[in-house]
């Protein structure tokens, strides 16, 4: 997907940027723990979650 490929280039991009995906199937426990409701989902700093589909600048906008 879009936001995968965006957060990837994010990441590399930038040092202070980490990305990582998971297949929430393969991994119920952490879809259970993290309350994921649907995909993509982007988890900021270890709390703030955002769903659905972003560009480049939402994904920028949400880490500043």
């Amino acid at each position: 997907p879009d936001v995968v490929a965006a957060c990837q280039r994010i990441a590399s991009i930038n040092p202070h940027v980490e990305a990582e995906m998971v297949d929430i199937s393969l991994f119920p426990e952490l879809k259970k723990e993290k309350k994921i409701m649907s995909v993509p989902a982007m988890l900021i700093d270890g709390e703030q979650m955002i769903f659905g589909s972003k560009t480049m600048t939402e994904i920028i906008e949400a880490l500043a």
